[in-house]
């Protein structure tokens, strides 16, 4: 009779996990570990100084979060990350700024306000410290980003999210309209 399978790792630690299973573990924990690491990246600062510890981006769902659902939320949410993340990354660059869940209207304004950068903006990395949302009815979100470029003090950029059709789009910046 041939002796019983030993389930002892090299050098006897104890029983051997199917390596699946730790495969699978690992992958599920970098899963799970992805999005923290993005954020993280995405609201360190570019210029290489450290400064206060800055709030991670906030929603913010008041009293009107009932008008809707979570899913169009969520949706409503990413459009106006999307936004904030490129109207910062583009607000100190030459030329018209490239902006993503922008409408074509709001994006067509943007770029005919587009003005010379001054100096002392020139090499400044603005971006985005804090967003909230604000939701004002089925088809519509209030959304504010504040800016930091790590000179300037922090400033807020309001703008309004509308869902158009499927999706949804940043369709007015306060005072560009």
């Amino acid at each position: 009779m041939p002796p019983p399978p030993d389930n002892r790792l090299q050098g006897g630690r104890g029983p051997a996990a199917p390596r699946h299973l730790s495969v699978t573990l690992v992958a599920l924990l970098a899963v799970l570990a992805a999005p923290a690491i993005l954020i993280a990246f995405g609201l360190a600062k570019h210029d290489g100084h450290s400064a206060a510890p800055r709030q991670r981006p906030s929603l913010i769902s008041g009293s009107r979060a009932g008008v809707l659902s979570p899913a169009q939320l969520a949706e409503a949410q990413r459009a106006a990350i999307a936004f904030a993340h490129s109207y910062a990354a583009s607000s100190y660059r030459p030329g018209p700024p490239r902006l993503r869940s922008a409408s074509g209207r709001l994006a067509q304004t943007l770029a005919r306000a587009s003005v010379s950068i001054p100096a002392t903006r020139v090499g400044l990395y603005p971006r985005v410290t804090d967003l909230r949302l604000q939701p004002e009815s089925a088809g519509s979100v209030l959304a504010t980003a504040t800016i930091d470029d790590g000179k300037s003090p922090p400033f807020p950029i309001p703008f309004s999210v509308q869902r158009r059709r499927t999706r949804w789009v940043v369709t007015a910046l306060a005072g560009a309209e």
